[in-house]
């Protein structure tokens, strides 16, 4: 943040994954944004944004990193917070809820399970 707020330029891009800007949300956002915009900044420091989600950031370079430099918070271009947990880091796994739990379904021709010597798959 202090980056952002001491950087010489006008306009700047900051690309990263969005629980990194839910942090950064939870974290930074003034308290006078907080009390004229409630529900936006409950929903931007427990949510996550969408997918390649775009959030316009004003900053006001004379409030401290503990005074909560963020001064207002925009969705653009489309984007939410989407709603409910989600699937989390198990969504892509196969050790996730409600996903297949049929071992040979999930390794029987994967090419990165290498039998062992003795011929047997690993368990």
């Amino acid at each position: 943040m202090s980056q952002l707020l001491f950087s010489p330029h006008r306009t700047i891009i900051v690309v990263g994954h969005s629980m990194f800007f839910r942090e950064v949300l939870r974290r930074f956002l003034s308290d006078d944004f907080r009390r004229t915009d409630p529900e936006f900044c409950r929903r931007a420091g427990s949510r996550k944004m969408t997918n390649c989600g775009v959030v316009m950031l004003d900053l006001d370079p004379t409030r401290a990193i503990h005074e909560g430099p963020i001064a207002s918070a925009e969705l653009v271009l489309g984007t939410g917070f989407e709603e409910g947990p989600g699937p989390g880091l198990l969504g892509g796994c196969c050790a996730a809820p409600g996903a297949s739990t049929d071992s040979d379904e999930v390794f029987e021709d994967s090419p990165a399970v290498t039998p062992r010597r003795d011929g047997q798959r690993p368990p």
